[in-house]
């Protein structure tokens, strides 16, 4: 299925993917290609079940998993540009100040029957 969308449309699905993963979990989707004026956007904003921990989630979905892994396109420099959006969120919503903030990276790759899954790698960076 995936084969089939543009570069946009496959990152918006990976991203579904991912939320889909956290909220099985019990967590709830804050938000989703949350920016800020022109530094960048953060893929996916969840919360806990019980609201004590904020997720910052970069997504990464790879094709082709032979090629490279995906957490591993997130470099230093995205990583300290993640690290500025959250920081501009919560002040953005004070209402999150008390909370743990944790940064993930999902994964996103087809396994050998070419269904999607997704590789959460909690507290990546």
């Amino acid at each position: 299925m995936a084969e089939c969308l543009n570069k946009r449309a496959l990152g918006r699905f990976g991203e579904e993917l991912s939320a889909q993963f956290y909220e099985t979990a019990g967590f709830r989707t804050v938000a989703r290609n949350w920016q800020w004026g022109k530094m960048g956007e953060i893929d996916l904003i969840v919360e806990s079940p019980d609201q004590a921990l904020l997720v910052f989630c970069e997504v990464k979905l790879r094709a082709d998993p032979t090629f490279a892994s995906a957490g591993s396109a997130v470099d230093g420099h995205k990583r300290r540009r993640i690290r500025k959006l959250a920081q501009c969120y919560l002040y953005a919503n004070p209402r999150y100040n008390d909370y743990c903030v944790r940064f993930d990276v999902c994964e996103v790759y087809p396994d050998s029957n070419g269904e999607y899954v997704v590789n959460l790698i909690p507290e990546a960076f």
